[in-house]
């Protein structure tokens, strides 16, 4: 699984420009504390848990990938990293 981190107040808008270029990305899991067959385990301080998981997408990984769509998809980051 490739992670990328973006700014959270912009991930909304970095989903919608990579799904308008038919880049399947996707939001990265609940953190397993939040999920409700983990709600009663033992949870660890994390300060930037949030941060981090609200601003995270995963990335493309099939071995299907050939060398044009990773192309197009290190263009469409680098393009919306800042």
């Amino acid at each position: 699984m490739n992670i990328l981190q973006f700014d959270p107040k912009n991930i909304n808008f970095v989903i919608k420009i990579f799904k308008q270029n038919n880049i399947q990305i996707k939001n990265v899991w609940l953190p397993n504390h939040k999920q409700l067959p983990y709600s009663n385990s033992q949870i660890f301080k994390i300060n930037n848990l949030d941060k981090f998981y609200k601003g995270s997408i995963c990335l493309p990984s099939s071995v299907n990938l050939d060398y044009k769509k990773i192309e197009k998809i290190s263009k469409m980051i680098l393009k919306y990293e800042k």
